[in-house]
């Protein structure tokens, strides 16, 4: 689940997308030499009206078909022979440079070791907040689940010690099971249902949990509020709900567990290619369980002092 803001700039993103594929199209119909420079707004349905959209700078586009580059360059190939007088998109937004987001809560020291405070604030702040968006926030800490995953999770889904996601309820379409740890477990056993709801997290009752621009600037605050009783002057730097995944990636690298199965418990496709993707369909199970165990250990010893147990490696 994803706020409003997202969804509009997602919505603006692909209707830019949609206009360059037409042009693109246009131009192979129409052949290069009849092309011409259209008046500002003619080509992009909003054009000089959203001019700042070129000045966005760097911003998240993993998942925005790309501006192919190659289209600037034939056009200006194109006027360089005589062939083209003026460059018909080039008053088109470009792309902002690609940002890949390294944002975690687990701070890695010089020496190796794993600064958890960040983890601890957020923690406290989660059990201020308590249910829905404190237990969401705790799981994903807890499963290295993406929000939607968690938001929509529904009774069904919860098989004993496991969460069951079919193909149509993960981002890769591929079936997935998530092994609970002890406290992973207990969050969910605390939650009363509610009858003829299907979600485990719910705010009206009939859908699931979607507040997250709200409730992550509450989680936000309280945590900024925390650090200021405990005397803590160190900045917190902004973040997001799915840097929760990268926190705990980072939590199991620092512990030891091998990244095939890192992968595994994050439902990624992994670093196997070719053959190895096709032939090797170990799933990982029983290590996937002794990794979410390891994690779970390690957010309570961050956060309470718990003992931190060591991962049992499947023979």
């Amino acid at each position: 689940m994803v706020g409003r803001g997202a969804c509009r700039q997602q919505a603006q993103d692909q209707a830019r997308d949609r206009e360059h594929v037409r042009l693109e199209r246009a131009g192979r119909r129409q052949g290069v030499t009849e092309l011409e420079r259209a008046p500002a707004g003619q080509h992009h349905p909003r054009g000089s009206q959203d001019g700042d959209l070129c000045d966005r700078g760097p911003r998240q586009t993993n998942n925005v078909t790309p501006v192919p580059d190659v289209s600037r360059f034939v056009f200006r190939w194109a006027i360089g022979v005589g062939k083209l007088k003026a460059n018909p998109i080039e008053h088109l937004p470009k792309r902002g440079k690609e940002v890949v987001r390294d944002r975690t809560l687990a701070r890695v020291e010089k020496d190796g070791a794993i600064n958890g405070r960040e983890i601890a604030l957020l923690w406290r702040a989660c059990e201020i907040e308590a249910y829905p968006l404190g237990d969401i926030v705790k799981l994903l800490l807890l499963t290295c689940c993406r929000e939607s995953e968690i938001a929509g999770l529904r009774w069904d889904q919860v098989r004993g010690d496991e969460l069951w996601l079919d193909t149509d309820d993960t981002k890769n379409g591929t079936f997935h099971i998530v092994p609970l740890s002890a406290p992973a477990k207990a969050i969910l056993d605390g939650v009363k249902r509610i009858k003829s709801c299907p979600f485990v997290f719910t705010v009206t009752g009939t859908g699931p949990y979607t507040s997250w621009s709200l409730g992550k600037a509450r989680l936000a605050k309280e945590m900024r509020r925390l650090a200021i009783e405990a005397d803590d002057s160190a900045p917190l730097p902004e973040w997001r709900i799915h840097d929760l995944r990268r926190t705990g990636a980072t939590l199991l690298e620092g512990l030891g567990v091998p990244i095939l199965v890192t992968e595994a418990l994050l439902n990624h496709k992994g670093t196997k290619k070719g053959v190895a993707r096709i032939y090797q369909r170990h799933e990982y199970q029983a290590e996937k369980r002794a990794a979410a165990n390891l994690l779970g250990a390690e957010i309570e010893r961050i956060v309470h002092g718990g003992k931190l147990l060591p991962i049992r490696r499947a023979a």
